[in-house]
């Protein structure tokens, strides 16, 4: 299938990185957002969901996107006893509709044929001239090589990704399954017939599955405090969110955060 592209637009990035000893750390995590991530030192064992285990080398690049689980091991280089790595966070929308990983397939680990120009863009992206314009035309450069990698999927149903694509915007908000029917031209029983047959979860758990995703992105780059991150993806009720936060991820909030800060430092 081919898909002609008209427009695309970077809706988010954040970009990081760290160097310090993490041998054998593992970080189990799902981000809302697509995660670019260079071993520059040591390396990684990847998991996607449950699939395949992926080693990177020392300055090799995986790819992740959004909504999977990603299972991450560290390993120091054996040079340094220390482990250095960048990550570039992305939400980029495909002519104004759909998010660039709901319409194409990536591989998890950058070939050989690509990986020098990318290495090149990150480089540039990570320089000291932190200017927004240059940000995005290096950001934008990348993009182009991750769609030179890329693969289109053939979705069974476009109207899953309106649905999906109207959380994503809306997942701070006080929205409701009637509130996601009326957006795509649905009645209520035929959204949660769609929710049923394709994403076997209800609109309400989805909902909140995507709100503690995003609290999860939020713990790992801004410093916000817990309240304030349940207030700014939709809960008012900070034990409540904390609950939700454990049911989900197995651990609390306060945790997730230490864990991560174990191997990452926050970028300001």
């Amino acid at each position: 299938m081919d898909i002609k592209i008209n427009n695309i637009d970077i809706a988010f990035y954040e970009k990081g990185q760290f160097d310090r000893p993490c041998e054998g750390v593992t970080h189990v995590k799902t981000l809302p957002y697509m995660s670019i991530v260079q071993s520059l030192r040591g390396s990684y064992d990847v998991t996607l969901t449950d699939g395949k285990t992926y080693k990177t080398t020392e300055g090799g690049i995986f790819i992740a996107p959004s909504q999977v689980r990603q299972t991450l091991t560290h390993h120091n280089s054996v040079y340094t006893d220390s482990m250095r790595a960048r990550y570039l966070f992305l939400d980029v929308l495909i002519d104004g509709l759909y998010r660039i990983d709901d319409i194409f397939n990536f591989p998890t680990l950058i070939n050989k044929k690509h990986l020098q120009e990318m290495t090149y863009y990150l480089d540039r992206l990570f320089s000291e001239r932190n200017s927004l314009c240059a940000d995005l035309s290096e950001i934008y450069k990348i993009i182009d090589i991750l769609l030179l990698t890329s693969s289109p999927k053939t979705p069974e149903n476009y109207t899953v990704q309106k649905i999906t694509n109207y959380v994503k915007k809306h997942y701070s908000d006080k929205i409701k399954a009637e509130d996601i029917a009326e957006a795509v031209n649905l009645s209520t029983s035929s959204l949660f017939r769609i929710f049923k047959k394709y994403l076997k979860i209800s609109p309400a758990n989805y909902i909140n599955r995507v709100r503690i995703q995003h609290a999860a992105a939020l713990l790992e780059t801004k410093s916000y405090n817990i309240s304030e991150i349940a207030n700014h993806v939709g809960f008012d009720d900070i034990y409540y969110f904390s609950k939700l936060f454990k049911n989900h991820l197995g651990i609390s909030p306060s945790k997730y955060r230490s864990d991560f800060l174990k191997t990452h430092r926050i970028p300001r």
